[in-house]
């Protein structure tokens, strides 16, 4: 989530650091990946995890 500010400054608030992902989501996220054939970008929106 982009923020916009009046004065023109974009503010884009921090995820949680470090964030570690069980072998079940990994897992689930690769199979999805797979069966929808998504790219690795489409695959991060879809599960709301970083994309780098």
């Amino acid at each position: 989530m982009i923020y916009y500010l009046a004065s023109g400054v974009i503010f884009m608030p921090k995820g949680v650091p470090n964030k570690r992902y069980t072998p079940e989501f990994k897992k689930l996220v690769v199979e999805t990946m797979l069966e929808e054939k998504l790219s690795y970008s489409e695959a991060a929106r879809q599960f709301e995890i970083n994309d780098h």
